[in-house]
């Protein structure tokens, strides 16, 4: 996709929409997902696929649940795709909290479920084990990163909802942000999160948009981060700021700026997403950042494959 192809969407005030197929299935077979649950790091019972190359894209999803009095976000499940959408990792998390509300209408997540669940910090870990140093690619993803009390470095983050790309070939406006639902049904002709939400459609669904922006969302990145590499070091990354650009090769760092400060509308002539910064100095090697992650007080060992809990109905959960 190049953009020309962008500029073209629009044309005489009539809205085209080019409509793609979809590189790999989005939507989950197993409705109740029970099949789908991956007991640990890389050993999936649903991808046959090679070992995971170290620098693939991946893409993520999380569905949350409620805890405490004032039902609060907390992590009920998430799932990791690879970059051709298979399953690398899918599970249910135990939250530190107790669970107030499963919102099941939107999370798909039951009492039921949570026999199967491995605490939160384990999830955690093994989440961050797997994203470290990778492209992470998410809808609205700091809210992710949030419920999994994790800081990814900006600049291998792809927010779909964020970068203007994937929403002008869709045919909306840049400056709003787009629900995945739409995005999804206006470029693919698929519809996805009727009713329960599954993680795992959702992070396919992200990829498969990656896939449609990924040669001009890379090259630009690649084009303007060699004008403009201040380094990302915003502390309130995930929480209230947004980058100029949702990530940046790892070599080279986009700079950060508080999503309050708001951006121009972009148009398909104006698809580059450049603020002025100091140039870099030519040859620098910018320092690259870490995952973080938020340490709780419980355990964050990691589990093997013959950890479950012993109350396997879920009574104590």
């Amino acid at each position: 996709v190049s953009p020309a192809s962008y500029r073209n969407a629009i044309t005489m005030g009539r809205l085209i929409v080019k409509r793609y197929t979809c590189p790999f299935s989005i939507k989950c077979t197993q409705c109740t997902h029970s099949e789908n649950i991956t007991h640990g790091l890389f050993l999936s019972p649903v991808s046959n696929e090679a070992p995971l190359d170290a620098r693939t894209p991946v893409a993520i999803d999380c569905e949350m649940v409620g805890v405490g009095p004032e039902a609060r976000n907390a992590l009920g499940r998430v799932s990791v795709v690879s970059y051709t959408g298979a399953v690398l990792y899918d599970v249910m998390v135990r939250p530190e909290e107790k669970i107030t509300d499963f919102r099941t209408r939107w999370s798909g997540i039951r009492p039921f479920d949570m026999r199967r669940s491995i605490p939160f910090a384990c999830a955690q870990e093994q989440v961050e084990r797997i994203i470290r140093d990778r492209i992470v690619v998410g809808h609205m993803v700091h809210n992710d990163f949030n419920v999994l009390k994790l800081k990814h470095p900006c600049w291998l983050i792809r927010d779909t909802a964020k970068a203007p790309y994937a929403k002008l070939v869709a045919g909306f406006p840049t400056d709003k942000v787009v629900g995945l639902r739409a995005l999804t049904l206006r470029l693919f002709g698929m519809e996805i999160q009727k009713g329960e939400h599954c993680s795992i459609e959702d992070a396919r669904a992200t990829m498969a948009i990656y896939h449609i922006t990924e040669k001009v969302w890379e090259a630009e990145l690649r084009r303007t981060t060699q004008l403009n590499c201040q380094p990302c070091d915003d502390p309130d990354l995930l929480s209230s700021s947004a980058c100029d650009f949702d990530a940046a090769p790892s070599r080279a760092t986009p700079s950060c700026k508080r999503a309050s400060n708001g951006t121009k509308s972009l148009s398909p002539d104006h698809l580059p997403m450049i603020a002025s910064k100091r140039p870099c100095k030519e040859g620098a090697i910018l320092p690259i950042k870490k995952t973080e992650m938020l340490r709780s007080s419980s355990s964050s060992s990691l589990l093997d494959d013959s950890f479950w809990p012993d109350d396997a109905d879920g009574s104590k959960l």
